[in-house]
């Protein structure tokens, strides 16, 4: 994710570094694409929110997928004016601003940030529910119930709120007298910190490299779990499908009758083939008993279709966060991979890729509820009243 003050530096102390040239070409790129997908990513969050809603919150996932898209709306909205920053001050530098551009750049960003990385704990939770249904099917209802997951929501968003307080108590609006009008009374808004450096130091620590790297790790585990799970699973309806018809399952009624049958004027006495029939069909039934009892644990298709959202929504989230982890992983052991560095711009080049991909996982997880959810499917066409 992009630091927060790196665009307000750049123009100014970047020129004669190294990846310069290519850090004002990423930021060409990338700037127009990101007001798109926020509109996108509001657009798709709202409509998750609303067939979530409609749906009704009769399970653990359900809540969990109302959450995820709740927190990713916020982030969106909060991030905003960040994006909005960016994109005026690259491409119209010579924009006047009523306020301090620090203002609109930072003091959203923390808060921001904070709902983005709630939906990443959000999405662990979620996984590690998923690898608990799989491993015990029996007694999932009974120990993720509705109230343990709402409980564990406010738990894990008090948790978020408490590890970005250094961070979001640092700021507040000052003001300044603006030198560059005439009017000496004219007072100009500005933001002020203090003590910066210590809390983004403990920020740094805590919400970019410690957690990130717990979260990444448990997912990374969740995702393949389910996937062996979905495997396993698609290997015993392969088997089953192609297992052949045993001579007792191939017999029709009629040629049972016709074969099996010898028919007088008195009672229908079984020849010795039915007799032998029927012990053949006994023991065929016997043995689709065990095989039954064999493959109770495995997945029904709608069990198969949620864990495969599940595996997708968090693969987005494990592919959004590399960037993030790898250029937070770099500026701890390499100083010079940071604002002030020798290494800024290429700083700068991750950091526009990190909130690229940040805004895309905010974004695409309405293509996967609607492709592997037929209930969801349903109730968005009966929104939008299309049959």
């Amino acid at each position: 994710m992009v630091n927060q003050t790196f665009l307000i530096t750049r123009t100014a102390n970047s020129s004669g570094l190294l990846y310069h040239r290519e850090q004002l070409l990423s930021l060409e790129i990338l700037s127009p694409v990101w007001p798109a997908l926020i509109v996108l990513g509001l657009v798709s969050n709202t409509t998750n929110i609303c067939v979530f809603v409609r749906t009704g919150l009769g399970d653990s996932v359900t809540i969990l997928l109302l959450s995820l898209s709740v927190s990713d709306a916020l982030f969106l909205v909060l991030i905003t004016p960040t994006v909005a920053t960016f994109v005026i001050f690259h491409f119209r530098a010579d924009w006047t601003w009523p306020v301090d551009p620090a203002i609109t750049h930072t003091l959203f960003y923390w808060p921001a940030f904070t709902f983005y990385d709630f939906s990443s704990y959000i999405s662990v939770f979620l996984g590690v529910t998923r690898c608990a249904c799989v491993a015990m099917p029996l007694h999932f209802k009974s120990t993720f119930t509705r109230r343990r997951t709402l409980l564990g929501i406010v738990c894990l968003f008090g948790l978020a709120i408490f590890l970005h307080l250094p961070v979001m108590t640092i700021f507040s609006i000052g003001w300044r007298r603006d030198a560059s009008t005439n009017f000496t009374h004219t007072l100009y808004p500005v933001l002020v910190t203090s003590g910066r450096q210590a809390m983004v130091k403990v920020n740094d620590i805590l919400n970019r490299n410690s957690l990130p790297w717990v979260s990444f790790v448990a997912m990374v585990t969740c995702v393949a779990l389910l996937s062996f799970k979905l495997f396993q699973s698609s290997q015993i309806r392969f088997l089953h499908v192609s297992k052949p018809a045993t001579s007792g399952e191939a017999k029709t009624s009629s040629e049972k009758k016709t074969s099996g049958e010898v028919r007088t004027y008195g009672p229908v006495i079984p020849s010795r083939k039915a007799r032998h029939d029927a012990t053949i069909t006994t023991t065929t039934n016997n043995n689709s008993s065990s095989n039954n009892n064999n493959n109770n644990n495995k997945l029904s298709p709608k069990d198969v279709r949620v864990v495969q959202s599940v595996v997708l929504v968090c693969s987005i989230f494990i592919v959004a966060q590399v960037p993030a982890i790898l250029y937070s992983t770099v500026r701890v052991v390499n100083p010079d991979f940071d604002h002030g560095g020798r290494l800024v711009n290429l700083f700068g080049i991750i950091a526009y890729v990190s909130l690229t991909f940040s805004l895309l996982n905010a974004t695409l997880n309405l293509c996967v509820y609607y492709n592997y959810n037929s209930r969801y499917r349903s109730v968005l066409r009966s929104i939008l009243k299309v049959k």
